[in-house]
């Protein structure tokens, strides 16, 4: 666990610049205030609030699950590029995208795949999930049993152009209608 540290101000006047410069107030601020460092939506969305100690506690929870898609029209899964909530990637391609094992994993936080349709055109959708409906639903799903397996579940429609998003284990199924969901040719 972590303690307050104080650095003696004469420690830090003997520092070379690019050392000193991370003691001066006006450079930390222009570091959280820097949409390539925080994104303006999570900078907007902090103001005013206190840091959420705990909440990279939740980060580190992992469940056995996996994604699935449902592509119609016979459509054949390409790839998929996962992001986990606790920054961990994952990608599924080849024999692991066929084999798809449940593993335990952090909740996602973006997964993007792609497929062929029956008219041997290629497809994409990326999908971010709404942190809070997805912390919920896995919560909502684990709860009497954590050792439950759980399907993230991807149904593409027939026009290829949207995806409903579910999270579903043998007893429950969820759906996830905050996600954002972008379709591409």
């Amino acid at each position: 666990k972590g303690q307050k540290i104080e650095i003696d101000p004469d420690e830090i006047a003997s520092l070379d610049q690019e050392e000193h410069v991370l003691f001066e107030k006006e450079f930390r601020d222009g570091i959280m205030a820097d949409p390539v460092v925080i994104p303006l939506e999570v900078q907007k969305a902090n103001i005013g609030k206190p840091i959420p100690y705990g909440l990279w506690d939740s980060y580190r929870t992992r469940y056995a699950w996996r994604p699935v898609f449902e592509v119609q029209h016979e459509g054949i899964m390409k790839a998929v590029y996962m992001e986990m909530i606790n920054g961990e990637k994952e990608q599924l391609f080849d024999i692991a995208l066929k084999e798809n094992y449940y593993l335990k994993r952090a909740r996602p936080a973006m997964i993007d795949f792609a497929w062929y349709a029956k008219d041997k055109k290629e497809y994409a959708a990326e999908i971010i999930f709404d942190e809070q409906e997805l912390k919920a639903a896995f919560e909502e799903l684990y709860k009497e049993n954590k050792e439950l397996k759980t399907e993230l579940v991807f149904i593409v429609n027939y026009s290829n152009n949207f995806v409903t998003v579910l999270l579903r284990n043998e007893k429950k199924e969820i759906r996830l209608p905050k996600t954002k969901v972008e379709t591409r040719q």
